[in-house]
């Protein structure tokens, strides 16, 4: 083994190269070497040496005065810390290359860790299971029937879109559906919601049922008073963090408008 005060004759030489980066100096050249590296110097004379890593067997070619790094790769140097994240994200690259072309860049160890700590995908909020489902769907249920604008309302989100065949347009937010809920209040007192059938798929809670009444007055110009319905329909309602986003009515419109006009 050479120390770094040592000078080999010019035959051809095997150097086993240890643990921490030093200066090898060779007659007229000088070879800077980090890693644990196995270097063959075939010829001293030559300006060209073959660097072998005994972990990849990949060849660098090391020229005089040049630092040969260990073949370890790292993250791209061309990618956006953002987008190195997105590649860690969609396993394209794995977190310790993050690491290392962090530190790379100078960032402190710790602000690394962090950043590699979120390249985890976020957790996301776990489905409302199906009892969950029921359960909301039944407090609706039973606000609706009794007419309880207040509670009803706080099934909603606050970007809720209610859709309606009776209006050619959705009713948007929770004051357009507030509006509409006080309205069929106050047009059909006394309406009845049988509900048949209910079924969970993905998000969407799909509610089968026949609804009843007799009307006192229109529905936002709907109707005439005096007027009794019974209809047959489906609702299928989609729930964010357990607040309806959603809720999409179908029925036969103009048999309603039949029943309650003609």
């Amino acid at each position: 083994m050479l120390s770094t005060q040592s000078r080999p004759a010019f035959a051809p030489t095997l150097i086993h190269l240890l643990s921490t980066p030093r200066n090898y100096v060779l007659p007229g050249k000088n070879i800077i070497v980090s890693g644990v590296f196995w270097v063959k110097v075939n010829d001293m004379a030559n300006q060209t040496r073959n660097v072998r890593s005994r972990k990849s067997s990949k060849s660098v070619a090391a020229t005089t005065g040049t630092t040969v790094a260990p073949t370890t790769a790292q993250a791209p140097a061309s990618k956006t810390i953002p987008e190195q994240v997105g590649l860690v994200r969609n396993h394209k690259l794995s977190r310790r290359k993050l690491i290392v072309g962090l530190t790379a860049l100078g960032v402190t160890a710790g602000a690394a860790a962090t950043i590699a700590a979120a390249s985890k995908r976020p957790t996301a909020s776990q489905p409302q299971s199906q009892q969950q489902h029921f359960k909301q769907h039944d407090q609706h249920v039973t606000s609706q029937v009794r007419g309880d604008i207040g509670g009803h309302m706080a099934d909603y989100a606050e970007h809720a879109v209610v859709d309606d065949p009776l209006f050619n347009a959705p009713f948007v937010g929770i004051n357009a559906v507030t509006t509409r809920f006080a309205a069929e209040v106050a047009s059909v007192p006394n309406r009845t919601l049988r509900i048949t059938n209910r079924v969970l798929h993905g998000n969407q809670f799909i509610v089968e049922w026949v609804a009843a009444g007799t009307y006192a007055r229109d529905f936002l110009g709907v109707g005439l008073a005096g007027r009794s319905y019974e209809l047959t329909g489906v609702t299928v309602v989609v729930r964010e963090g357990g607040k309806i986003v959603r809720e999409s009515h179908y029925f036969d419109a103009a048999d309603l408008r039949r029943q309650i006009e003609g």
